[in-house]
């Protein structure tokens, strides 16, 4: 099983010349601004006909999201571990909790590589 690069993460301009957050970096890495994990694209200029436009707001927005991976991967670990024992030894549980269970410990394979 591979290990991703540990949190935290944050997206920042630092490729753009401080124009949109497009970097998704470790912050604070020797003397660069952290060292870059990431970056998140557009393609609004490039797209061809049929081909779906990614506009820099929409690639900021992508970025963020990939740098809160490293939280949110920990956020279903804790709930998974805190709950999911529980969840299992529920005798009838609510068939949308076992659901939810079930899909957080697929992202959380998915994400270690597993699934």
């Amino acid at each position: 099983m591979s290990k991703h690069t540990p949190g935290p993460w944050l997206a920042d301009n630092f490729l753009c010349d401080g124009d949109h957050a497009l970097r998704i970096a470790m912050p604070d890495v020797r003397t660069m601004p952290g060292a870059t994990i990431a970056v998140a694209q557009h393609n609004w200029s490039d797209a061809e006909f049929g081909e779906r436009r990614i506009s820099w707001k929409e690639a900021e927005a992508n970025a963020r999201l990939i740098a809160a991976a490293p939280a949110m991967l920990a956020a279903l670990e804790f709930i998974t571990e805190q709950f999911g024992d529980w969840l299992d030894g529920v005798e009838d549980p609510d068939r949308a909790d076992t659901d939810a269970m079930e899909a957080a410990r697929a992202v959380i394979a998915a994400a270690r590589g597993e699934g």
